[in-house]
């Protein structure tokens, strides 16, 4: 009976020692690594038993807990034994190795033809990757291994090869003689750690949608269905804390690869703020009209924010389209956060303020010569956007208000040459509104 065997890809080789092993059932991924529970009913034989690993584990962090009572570990160890296992053959190398002293087939590339030969296998040198057949011709033909395109063997093939490999072996030593012991062992896994995604997607005017994600990384061995927790805290760092897990429930990730879960989302009511903020510059008294620019910003409450720690959002808009990635600042006590949006485009600004007298009297401030000048101003807000906007404007002058009709004049900080005007407006879609005010302000003597 003739077997051909014609080589596309890998086969995969499974390892089985048929002996008692443990199994991952549950891990909690912290920021940077991960803890690892298993667990398996092991066979012991005058206390000791032997467990082989599906994974090298390392010693630190390792802890066995026996489910039997009064049952303890008195120690354990780690080591790595060098065994012998039943694989799959991958290529033509292992073919011609499982399959030694038996008839065969070659065919092989010779220059730029194809050539066949039919004798023995009688060496495979892997080193120099060399086949030597003894042929049905009574020759010997040494044939390189990656010329070979086709094995054909002439009688029943082996298709599995004796493979070396290293097995990491867990030996427990137990204070009683029992036979079966229920085990536990939990074990930290670096490379399998996750980051926070947040978003904040707006909605409407005062609405939108808060969604927590979470991109867990594997790079420490494949989970297969295996229950997940995701921890804030770290780990491995120093200052961990205890904080609230977060439950993922089963999850199944290769190694090398990486998901993106979607945690929790939640209604997100947030207040707008349009405002702008016109700083004092004696050079802004020419006459001439000077723009400003109007900030956009949302300040909201996230719903439990210790327990997913979101120090950024990526900020997406109505039309899906993403705004900026943001860093959270809490400007209050009770955990508001304050988003700046970036500048409001479709709202505009002007100023315009002109001297209508000079003072020839100086005053001498803190060491400081000035003089003081009346000046009306007017300020101008235009909405040309599509949608309504409430806008907090400020002036900051230095001198005094003298006349501000519309306007709510205070104090800034502990000068009392430091004055602010503020209105608040309301602009619906293509509305202007336009103010004038007057005040005496101080300038140094000579200007500059």
């Amino acid at each position: 009976m003739k077997s051909l065997l014609l080589i596309g890809g890998l086969f995969i080789a499974i390892y089985g020692q048929g002996q008692t092993t443990l199994a991952p059932y549950k891990v909690t991924v912290f920021r940077d690594a991960a803890q690892v529970g298993w667990k398996g009913i092991v066979r012991f034989n005058n206390r000791f038993a032997e467990v082989p690993l599906p994974v090298a584990i390392d010693a630190r962090g390792l802890d066995l807990i026996p489910g039997t009572e009064d049952v303890r570990v008195a120690s354990y160890r780690l080591r790595q034994d060098t065994v012998l296992e039943k694989g799959l053959v991958r290529n033509w190398e292992d073919i011609l190795k499982a399959n030694i002293s038996k008839p065969v087939s070659i065919l092989y590339v010779l220059g730029a033809e194809y050539d066949e030969v039919s004798g023995t296998v009688r060496l495979v040198n892997a080193e120099d990757k060399l086949l030597l057949l003894h042929g049905d011709d009574d020759l010997e033909y040494f044939i390189p291994l990656g010329q070979i395109k086709q094995v054909i063997v002439e009688t029943i093939s082996d298709y599995r090869i004796d493979r070396k490999v290293v097995q990491d072996v867990l030996a427990i030593e137990i204070n009683q003689d029992l036979a079966f012991v229920p085990l536990e062992m939990f074990t930290v896994r670096q490379g399998l750690s996750w980051s926070p995604q947040c978003r904040i997607r707006i909605l409407g005017s005062d609405k939108a949608r808060l969604q927590l994600m979470a991109i867990i990384r594997n790079e420490a061995g494949d989970l297969i269905d295996v229950e997940t927790d995701l921890s804030p805290s770290s780990l491995l760092g120093e200052g961990q804390i205890e904080a609230e897990l977060l439950s993922v429930g089963k999850m199944s990730l290769k190694q090398g690869d990486q998901i993106v879960l979607n945690v929790r989302e939640a209604e997100l009511q947030y207040t707008g703020l349009h405002r702008c903020a016109i700083p004092w510059d004696v050079r802004q008294t020419d006459g001439e009209p000077h723009s400003f620019s109007v900030d956009n910003t949302i300040k909201f409450k996230p719903p439990n924010p210790d327990n997913f720690p979101c120090q950024e959002y990526a900020v997406i808009d109505e039309n899906n389209r993403s705004i900026a990635n943001l860093g959270r600042t809490v400007t209050s006590a009770d955990g508001t956060v304050s988003i700046n949006l970036g500048t409001e485009k479709p709202m505009r600004v002007t100023l315009v303020e002109t001297v209508t007298k000079r003072g020839k009297k100086t005053e001498t401030i803190d060491g400081t010569e000035y003089r003081r000048i009346s000046v009306e101003g007017k300020v101008a807000c235009y909405n040309v956007g599509q949608k309504f906007i409430r806008l907090d404007l400020d002036r900051a002058i230095f001198g005094e208000v003298t006349d501000a009709p519309r306007a709510k004049t205070r104090r800034l900080g502990d000068s009392a040459y430091a004055q602010q005007l503020r209105w608040k407006l309301s602009l619906d879609k293509g509305q202007k509104k336009e103010f004038t005010y007057q005040y005496d302000a101080l300038i140094p003597n000579p200007e500059p």
